[in-house]
This record gives structure tokens, sequence and C-alpha cells, in this order.
């Protein structure tokens, strides 16, 4: 599975269950998108299970993961030190026992560029 085809099944299970002003608020600060129109890496949502159901709550971007972070947890003075930063996650971060070199997102991000021989 592709990171654009695992984004469109997101974006649809966000379609069908989500109200109208979730689908309609801003995905990114830069970019003028909404959460349905959302196309691209990174795209955070906050997942729980409620009464059985998996539930789905769109943030958007990372800028909009971080918006989110810093005013829910801000007193958490980790998560503000890498909430203010330009974070870029290194493979370690990502999947911490991955041997050096592997890809531990496996095939998300190895079909996330089509073009990728």
């Amino acid at each position: 599975m592709n990171y654009k085809k695992f984004l469109a099944e997101i974006l649809q299970e966000i379609k069908e269950n989500c109200s109208a002003e979730v689908k309609e608020k801003q995905s990114t600060n830069d970019k003028g998108s909404t959460i349905l129109e959302h196309h691209s890496i990174p795209f955070c949502w906050l997942e729980q299970t409620i009464a059985g159901k998996r539930s789905l709550t769109p943030l958007g971007g990372r800028d909009m993961l971080t918006a989110w972070a810093l005013e829910t947890f801000p007193d958490d003075e980790a998560i503000t030190a890498v909430a203010v930063t330009d974070y870029k996650p290194q493979w370690g971060d990502l999947a911490p026992s991955a041997p050096k070199g592997s890809n531990p997102l496996g095939s998300y991000a190895d079909n996330a560029n089509p073009n990728k021989v």
C-alpha cells in the first residue's frame, strides 16, 4: 500500500464519520487546504476507541499537530521542546529497534514516490 492510497482511505473514513465543521477545518497553515483536501506528508490524526468503535480526530499537517500539542500539553517540557523546533525525525525516532539502513515505514515509505525504481 502506498501513502497516497493510505491517505485516501483515511480521508474517506473522515468524510463518512466526521462533522462538516471538522471536515472544513484548515489542514495546514500554508496551503489553504481543508482536512478533506489534504494531499501532502504528513497527515496527522488522533485515534481512539469509543464504545468499541474506532474514532478519528483529524489534525492536518505537522504544523497543526504542533499547535494541538502546545495547546494540549503547555506544561510538558519534553513535548514543547520538540513542538517549537524545526524537528526532522530520523529513522531511529520512528523505529528505535530498526536495523541501521532499514526502512521502518515499510511499504508506506517505499511506495510514497511512485516514480522510485
